[in-house]
């Protein structure tokens, strides 16, 4: 006779204590855990299905052994633990952080019986998946072109871990009935490791230019709602590096976080292609130069990230395609990913944010910006939503910033605004009109705003932009 689980419904509850809707919960106490044990993770297992149950949703979070984890994170714990398991195997398991939601989930109606060494090649094709991309998969391909989608795949993960919860033995078999319309699939669990390893509690920004050095008064800032700013990197050149690092000290006073500003795919006033023409590969060259100096500015200990900008091609991207599969697009991803390598390497605190064109599906064709693939290494993606020199209005803004935030890979997603008329008008917009453009940015879903730029800005409460 066979042991199973049953999938009736998707329905789910889990114990209060032990899930959290709050992406801004405080930090935990003490180091990240680098291993846990199969048992902690199991009894997670049985606390989110039962919460699903409950809520026809997965949890944002779950908290194992005194520590929180996101979905993605957890997802890949289930299926390290089903695949230790199956090889009857309880040894503790190497916990995998900072893995990002999947691009789009997707999925069909699923009503199948599946059998163990079937979840067992789920479990490790996703966790293979997860050590390859950082990021959970949109779905698990079955049979007959059925795909389980990413939130009914940890449902499925989780009942079978629970029964092993209750009957000390995994099930030979689950029976599965999940239609891709159920509210399971409907909801994103939105916690990220970010928002603890990379925690901003406030969200905006603005842009600084070297020129603007001496003039940037932190306390205005800080009154106004803006916590970040995004230092042009030609201020170490200009006014060296005790200087500099002075001045971050005193932004850093203020409560204010310094990203330094980075101009990847430009040099001595021109654009430089990031593909070799000749060789027709990767600019490695290049790639090395730029990654030197975020070796170099991520080493500093008062500085919060690290800020691209143009990081694309000048709309010609879609000249550089070649057979041998190097093309202009991925060459824009391969050096954001050896970026964030290179940075997450020295200081995983630190946050890797990008400027990109605000032209939403048109990017990558012309400007080499692959949105979705791009937010897998990047913790923050800011279209550069400018209305002015696109002459559009604040209903532009707010569906723009929707797309990308539809779109960003996992990323989170600033919106930044123009803070004059134009580049052809630079004068100032009136507080009226900047409020009006701030709330086109927060309505279209943006985790928050950034401004360009100082010395070109009125201030007001930016926090009041809910």
């Amino acid at each position: 006779m066979f042991s199973a689980v049953v999938f009736l419904t998707c329905s789910i509850s889990f114990a209060a204590d032990n899930t959290t809707n709050n992406v801004d919960s405080k930090l935990e106490s003490g180091s990240p855990p680098k291993t846990l044990s199969q048992s902690s993770i199991i009894s997670a297992a049985n606390s989110v299905k039962n919460f699903a149950n409950k809520n026809k949703k997965l949890p944002d979070s779950v908290t194992i052994s005194g520590y929180k984890f996101s979905m993605p994170e957890f997802d890949y714990l289930l299926s390290k633990t089903i695949a230790k398991r199956y090889k009857k195997s309880k040894s503790d398991l190497t916990v995998k952080y900072n893995i990002k939601n999947p691009s789009k989930p997707s999925g069909t109606n699923i009503k199948t019986r599946i059998f163990s060494k079937n979840y067992y090649d789920f479990a490790v094709r996703n966790y293979k998946f997860m050590d390859k991309n950082n990021q959970a998969p949109n779905y698990i391909s079955h049979t007959k072109g059925s795909k389980i989608q990413y939130q009914s795949s940890i449902f499925l993960f989780s009942s079978v871990l629970s029964y092993l919860n209750s009957k000390k033995k995994l099930p030979s078999y689950v029976d599965v009935n999940i239609k891709k319309s159920q509210g399971i699939n409907k909801y994103i669990p939105n916690y990220l490791r970010d928002a603890q390893f990379k925690k901003v509690s406030n969200n905006n920004a603005i842009w600084i230019q070297s020129k603007s050095f001496y003039s940037v008064n932190f306390k205005t800032l800080a009154n106004s709602g803006i916590k970040n700013v995004f230092l042009h990197e030609f201020a170490f050149t200009k006014y060296g590096n005790t200087t500099v690092n002075n001045w971050i000290k005193s932004a850093n006073n203020q409560g204010i976080k310094v990203h330094i500003w980075i101009q990847a795919f430009y040099e001595n006033g021109k654009w430089v292609n990031p593909v070799d023409t000749k060789t027709k590969t990767y600019n490695q060259s290049l790639f090395n130069n730029i990654l030197s100096k975020i070796r170099t500015y991520s080493k500093m200990s008062r500085v919060s990230g690290i800020h691209l900008d143009y990081l694309r091609y000048p709309g010609t991207a879609y000249k550089y395609n070649y057979s041998n599969g190097v093309s202009g697009e991925k060459a824009v991803t391969e050096f954001t990913r050896q970026a964030a390598k290179v940075m997450n390497s020295i200081n995983s605190r630190l946050i890797l944010s990008a400027a990109v064109m605000p032209e939403t599906n048109s990017n990558a064709y012309y400007y080499g910006q692959n949105i979705p693939s791009l937010g897998k290494y990047l913790d923050v993606i800011i279209p550069m939503i400018y209305k002015g020199n696109y002459r559009k209005d604040s209903a532009w803004i707010t569906a723009t910033t929707s797309w990308f935030v539809n779109n960003s890979g996992g990323a989170k997603v600033w919106g930044g605004i123009q803070t004059y008329k134009s580049d052809n008008k630079p004068d100032l917009l009136s507080i009226p009109e900047l409020k009006t453009d701030s709330y086109a940015v927060m309505e279209g879903g943006a985790a928050g705003i950034a401004l360009f730029r100082w010395g070109l800005t009125n201030f007001f409460d930016f926090l009041s932009i809910k």
